[in-house]
């Protein structure tokens, strides 16, 4: 699955890897991939919003250069079985990054 795992943005971290080139959207799962994220974002040297992005699920986030980041809360048992996160919720956010990287597609 696309941008599940905090490693998929640390992957490249350090590497000459520019993850702007590969992606207009990128769906991030958890608090902790999302701050990882954004960690990795400012270590190599990108601008970070004037205010930080809040974690919230379906949160968008417009960073420098086009990107947009989005949150959505991890389908772990806990989270599915109390109704925080739906199936039709986690879906909505590859369903959206999906139409980010349409229009962005469109546009070039």
């Amino acid at each position: 699955m696309f941008g599940v795992s905090p490693a998929f943005v640390l992957s490249g971290y350090g590497h000459g890897f520019s993850l702007e080139n590969y992606c207009e959207a990128l769906p991030r799962i958890r608090r902790l991939g999302f701050d990882a994220f954004l960690r990795a974002w400012g270590d190599a040297g990108r601008q970070l919003p004037a205010k930080p992005p809040r974690f919230s699920h379906a949160a968008e986030s417009e960073l420098p250069g086009g990107v947009t980041l989005l949150a959505s809360y991890h389908p772990s048992q806990r989270n599915t079985q109390t109704g925080l996160l739906t199936p039709a919720m986690f879906s909505g956010i590859f369903r959206r990054a999906s139409r980010l990287i349409d229009r962005e597609r469109r546009r070039h």
